[in-house]
């Protein structure tokens, strides 16, 4: 009797410990796949930003081109915006130049609202339409970055692997 409670016994431990490592398995795959899909939507939150400012610069030349008064400190905030600084979109840096860079795009519509002549100019028309599409694609980006990040968070949280996932010194990651 003994020898047949000692076999369920291991039994019953190895298919616990079989149960806990697919567990742990599962974790790890869900962990490490929201990890990339953060770094391909961190890669595209860049390019966006990079792209922005790029485009708003190209506005304020065209606005300046045509004899239209700017602000010479619009030049001046817009160049010294290092692109380097979107290479971390969830850096607090990077959140404050992404702000400046919607308060010099309002800016730069509301130039075009008040004179005419921009209205007709085809490159300003489409470098305006290109921005607002950036926006579009810039919004939707990051809520599927910070929806990633919800479920990487979720997953090193996991309570049955919460330990292991400590121990490795995976961080909870934060919403932009």
């Amino acid at each position: 009797m003994p020898r047949e409670v000692l076999l369920v016994l291991i039994i019953v431990a190895s298919t616990l410990l079989a149960l806990y490592l697919l567990t742990f398995i599962v974790a790890l795959i869900f962990v490490l796949s929201f990890k990339k899909i953060m770094k391909q939507h961190s890669r595209s939150l860049t390019i966006l930003l990079t792209t922005k400012r790029e485009n708003i610069l190209k506005i304020f030349n065209i606005i300046k081109s045509l004899g239209i008064e700017v602000d010479d400190s619009i030049f001046g905030k817009l160049n010294s915006i290092d692109p380097n600084i979107f290479m971390t979109p969830e850096s607090p840096e990077c959140k404050a130049t992404s702000d400046e860079l919607s308060i010099l795009r309002d800016r730069a519509l509301l130039v075009s609202a008040s004179n005419l002549d921009l209205g007709k100019h085809n490159e300003f028309n489409m470098l305006r339409e290109h921005i607002l599409e950036i926006d579009k694609v810039y919004r939707i980006k990051l809520a599927m970055y910070n929806a990633d990040v919800l479920g990487y968070n979720y997953w090193i949280n996991f309570l049955p692997t919460r330990f292991i996932f400590k121990l490795f010194r995976c961080k909870k990651k934060e919403l932009i």
